[in-house]
């Protein structure tokens, strides 16, 4: 298996691009809110719930941060890499198919 050159400029890109998801999930987001809003206004506490949306992936990453640190371990940076990539994607995109605000905020 080959090893990586962490000074590569590609390395480097790499991380400094994956280093902005958790920053952009928020900033992608906060402009979608009013309409979420609209689209939920029949939802109890949809106002409430709404906000969440924008608040739980940081969260998320607040909590797993710990876990994910002993999970590098065990499978290896790219591995857990990729991974977390597929499942960003996903959750990222679930409200493109889902209609209900409450499994878009489930885990």
């Amino acid at each position: 298996m080959s090893q990586t050159n962490p000074d590569s400029i590609a390395t480097k890109s790499t991380l400094l691009l994956i280093s902005t998801l958790t920053v952009m999930s928020g900033a992608t987001i906060a402009p979608s809110l009013p309409a979420m809003r609209e689209y939920f206004a029949d939802v109890p506490n949809a106002d409430y719930l709404v906000r969440l949306a924008l608040t739980l992936p940081a969260l998320f990453i607040a909590l797993g941060a710990p876990v994910v640190g002993t999970i590098i371990d065990r499978l290896g940076r790219k591995s857990l890499l990729l991974l977390a990539l597929i499942l960003y994607g996903l959750a990222g995109s679930s409200g493109l198919i889902l209609n209900s605000l409450n499994l878009i905020l489930a885990p």
